[in-house]
Formats: structure tokens, sequence, C-alpha cells
């Protein structure tokens, strides 16, 4: 598999078939987004993208990166995801990855992040040692 850290929309199928018949700006406007909680990425794609968030345009926060993903398959918004939680689900023909081009805005939808428990007198890298 083909990890990449990147984040790009997806949505169910139904919803990509009303998204494609409009132009990009205003598609990406119109559909529900759906949200990690504590994520500001769509805020973060509509700078790239040069475009604004509606106040009218609902977004809807989710606990955990699979039920948002979950969301998105049942239709319920746009989802912005990475290729290795939704590979499955868009060769299964669940989810539709919306085309934007990413050399433009992938820079800011690489990051990684571990959470560990903090262990007295332990660096992070130590801490991967004794992990591994």
């Amino acid at each position: 598999m083909n990890l990449q850290l990147g984040k790009f929309p997806v949505c169910c199928p139904d919803i990509f078939q009303q998204f494609r018949k409009l132009p990009l700006t205003k598609a990406i406007q119109t559909f529900p987004l759906l949200e990690s909680e504590h994520q500001s990425e769509w805020n973060r794609l509509f700078t790239k993208l040069g475009i604004s968030h509606s106040s009218n345009q609902p977004i809807h926060y989710f606990s955990h990166i699979f039920l948002l993903q979950q969301a998105a398959i049942e239709g319920q918004g746009l989802a912005l995801s990475s290729k290795m939680l939704t590979e499955d689900d868009i060769q299964a023909g669940r989810l539709v990855r919306i085309p934007i081009d990413l050399e433009t805005t992938q820079d800011s939808f690489n990051h990684l992040y571990f959470v560990v428990p903090k262990i007295d007198n332990m660096t992070p890298l130590s801490l991967l040692y004794k992990i591994g």
C-alpha cells in the first residue's frame, strides 16, 4: 500500500453526482462538511483554494475519524481523509475522491502526530527505542 499522509475531500457517489455538475468553488461550498473535533482542516483547505466558508454551510463534527468516514459513506456530506483510510472504500465504490489539485493544497495536510504518556526522564527518542 502506498501511504500518503496528505488529505483530500471524499464523498459518497450520490453526492459526487451532484457535486460534479457545479463549479468546484460552488460545489465545495454547497454540501455539509464533515470534520474531526478540534480540527480546522476545511478552513485551511478553503484558504489554500482562495475561497471562504459560508456561515450557512453546516459543519458536522465527529469524535473519531472512522465515524467521520462512515458519515461520508452514508451521504451526510464532504469529508477530508487520507488515502490510507479511504483506499478500500474508494475501490469498493462507497466513496469517491473529489479531484482537487493536491500540488497546491497538500502541504497543509501532511502532519502525523503521536500521543504517548509522559514518562519521567524519557526523551521522545528514547521512548521510541523503549516502545520498539
